[in-house]
């Protein structure tokens, strides 16, 4: 019954509208976390959306960007991440492209983020507001 009622709280906290608490902001990119996405594990590990607006238009395999949803699992000690999906989108519009990542194997190992990275700046803030309670509840 517990498995369940984790599947149907997932389940709706991924169809919820999204909400988004910026993390991180630079001249280059604006981070931010959908706080209706967040799904607690039972390893104490976090599934975290998070949306990155690069403020100048990006190519990656010849598809013009500007947005990107990632889906990762975030650990806070220590700070590590598994990404599980990376979409690419331009403006508002519908997904470019989207791919599973290498995190998407619970065999997976974590990564670290690189020190003084705009992974670790967003990480780190990630997990102040979740050790807060500010989001995620």
């Amino acid at each position: 019954m517990l498995l369940v009622a984790s599947l149907l709280q997932a389940s709706s906290s991924l169809s919820a509208k999204p909400r988004w608490t910026e993390l991180f902001r630079s001249p280059d990119y604006r981070v931010s976390l959908d706080s209706n996405a967040i799904r607690h594990r039972p390893d104490g590990s976090f599934g975290v959306r998070y949306e990155t607006w690069h403020l100048h238009t990006a190519t990656d395999a010849g598809l013009t960007f500007n947005r990107e949803e990632i889906d990762s699992v975030l650990r806070c000690k220590p700070l590590t991440f598994k990404t599980e999906r990376v979409a690419l989108y331009l403006n508002g519009g519908p997904s470019l492209r989207s791919t599973r990542d290498f995190g998407a194997d619970p065999k997976a190992a974590w990564r670290t983020p690189r020190p003084q990275s705009v992974d670790e700046q967003v990480m780190q803030a990630a997990c102040k507001l979740l050790s807060r309670g500010q989001i995620g509840r």
